[in-house]
């Protein structure tokens, strides 16, 4: 581990291959070292910056990823410890990845979110706002999470589901299929919200 003040080593370096997202260039990633289950030479994902990945610890963006920030955004979006973003993943705005927490497949993360501890968010899924997500949740399928939305625990969230305003889920409750969440709600232990049902004002369930 690192002492504290002492400058990390190198881990990647900005290659000339290119892509152009919002008006900003990106910049294909390469690994300078081994770390974690990178080898030194692998390519990776596009970033906007050096800022956007952090040389410390073992995060990486892999794949045709991208983390990058809006065209009148200074850069901002920021993946730090051991986070893991793949596929066609994008990672943008001011929002920030840390922890071990895994992005992948056509998800948007974007806004001033927040995603930490062991998250997974995957497929389809959005989130944006001032959502933020720790322990072990799961957003999958098409889910949108969003507004100041608070996650944690065991949760999964995933189909065609809407969760927004100020909800809030904790321990093992799982909202799918076409379920609406907002509001000041709050939903704890096992609980289940499916089908198209909508649960909002300020409800407890548990």
């Amino acid at each position: 581990m690192l002492l504290k003040g002492k400058i990390a080593l190198k881990k990647y370096e900005l290659t000339d291959e290119t892509r152009t997202v919002e008006g900003k260039i990106l910049h294909r990633i390469r690994a300078l070292r081994n770390f974690g289950d990178v080898k030194k030479g692998e390519l990776g994902g596009f970033i906007e910056s050096e800022k956007n990945l952090s040389h410390y610890d073992n995060c990486w963006i892999y794949q045709e990823a991208l983390v990058y920030d809006k065209a009148w955004i200074v850069v901002d979006a920021k993946i730090f410890d051991n986070v893991k973003i793949f596929d066609t993943a994008e990672i943008f705005g001011k929002a920030k990845i840390f922890g071990y927490a895994c992005i992948s497949g056509n998800t948007r993360v974007y806004g001033y979110a927040r995603i930490f501890g062991n998250a997974k968010v995957s497929d389809n899924a959005k989130i944006f706002g001032y959502a933020c997500i720790s322990g072990n949740t799961r957003v999958y399928g098409n889910a949108r999470v969003y507004g100041n939305t608070v996650i944690s625990g065991n949760v999964e969230i995933f189909g065609d589901t809407w969760v927004h305003h100020n909800a809030k889920f904790f321990g093992n409750a799982k909202i799918f299929e076409k379920a609406e969440v907002y509001g000041n709600v709050i939903i704890l232990g096992n609980a289940e919200v499916k089908g198209n049902t909508v649960v909002c004002g300020n409800e407890i369930m548990s």
